[in-house]
């Protein structure tokens, strides 16, 4: 190692770095305090004597883009001259029994806000969940120093993995688009238990719950938010609407004769289509079923109407004609 090799000011308070060595992949700095040693931790007195210094490896923000920075920091031991108590001095730039600066976790955080987790923690040798610890320590601190309203409304959904093997609830906050709990199960008491553990001014502040009509969230809300809204979710009211419509188109095409069928197969899934989405044969072949199936028209009338429902801009324009529904 050599001595003074870095140009650059390592830039933490109270170090100064006393050897060095670079390598093509890696920047290795020693360095130690120029402070004075503090008073006794235990006793407070201020006669000590220094007994032995220690290295202590930890990653740091790197110096040269590329290339990863490791501090190795000679920590000195003291003794105590009244109460014979040793102890080792501190910093608050490198917490005690870490093995990184809290800068670099700041470093991880602000690349982790435009970067994934995943992309960040290859490039710069760490583990995933480094990288959000780092970010989640971040998002801490910025939130501890604001005053946030509680909720007036959550969303409620359930999340499958493993291929739908495995079900969890996430409880989110759909104004400031965050999520406020991730529960690992779809059943009703543990929600219910989450919901009642709130504080009582932010359960009071929730007036609506939007769900995905899963019974047991609708359970869990009548009894730990009585007085709360339940809505439900325009995409699973959609699809519901949509299945029934297919529903329909089965039961018809069982009932025609063999050579009556393929019309009502081939459109199966223009049935489904939205009003934009619909081309000029689709609509050709929609009608000339429509000709021979008037129910199946009606039908699908009604399920478009609720998409035009959903899309109406208020209440007052939801039929078209300016009238409120009722």
């Amino acid at each position: 190692m050599q001595v003074d090799v870095i140009p650059l000011s390592l830039g933490i308070e109270g170090f100064r770095v006393i050897a060095s060595d670079e390598r093509d992949d890696a920047i290795e700095v020693a360095i130690e305090t120029v402070l004075p040693a503090a008073c006794c931790p235990g006793c407070g007195h201020a006669e000590i004597v220094p007994k032995e210094r220690k290295p202590l490896w930890m990653r740091d923000i790197p110096l040269r883009p590329g290339k990863q920075t490791w501090l190795i920091w000679w920590k000195r031991r003291f003794a105590c001259l009244r109460c014979m108590r040793t102890f080792t001095e501190t910093r608050d730039e490198i917490p005690p029994r870490t093995t990184h600066t809290n800068r670099f976790d700041s470093y991880l955080s602000a690349r982790a806000i435009e970067t994934p987790y995943a992309q960040v923690a290859a490039e710069e040798g760490v583990s995933f969940y480094r990288v959000d610890k780092a970010s989640r320590a971040r998002a801490e601190r910025t939130l501890a120093g604001r005053a946030v309203d509680p909720p007036t409304r959550l969303c409620i959904d359930e999340q499958s993995h493993l291929r739908g093997q495995v079900y969890n609830t996430a409880v989110s906050d759909p104004d400031r688009r965050r999520v406020l709990e991730l529960i690992e199960t779809r059943k009703r008491r543990p929600l219910q238990d989450f919901l009642a553990a709130l504080p009582e001014s932010t359960r009071a502040s929730i007036e609506e719950v939007c769900i995905d009509m899963h019974q047991p969230y609708r359970a869990a809300i009548r009894t730990a938010l009585p007085h709360a809204a339940i809505v439900c979710d325009r995409f699973h009211i959609e699809r519901m609407v949509a299945d029934e419509l297919d529903k329909l188109r089965r039961a018809i095409q069982n009932e025609v004769p063999k050579g009556d069928k393929a019309p009502l197969f081939r459109t199966r899934r223009k049935l489904r289509k939205g009003t934009k989405k619909l081309t000029l044969k689709d609509l050709d072949d929609l009608a000339a079923l429509f000709d021979d199936h008037p129910d199946l028209e009606v039908a699908w009338s009604l399920a478009r109407d609720i998409k035009h429902i959903y899309a109406a801009p208020d209440r007052l324009k939801t039929r078209g004609q300016g009238s409120p529904i009722t």
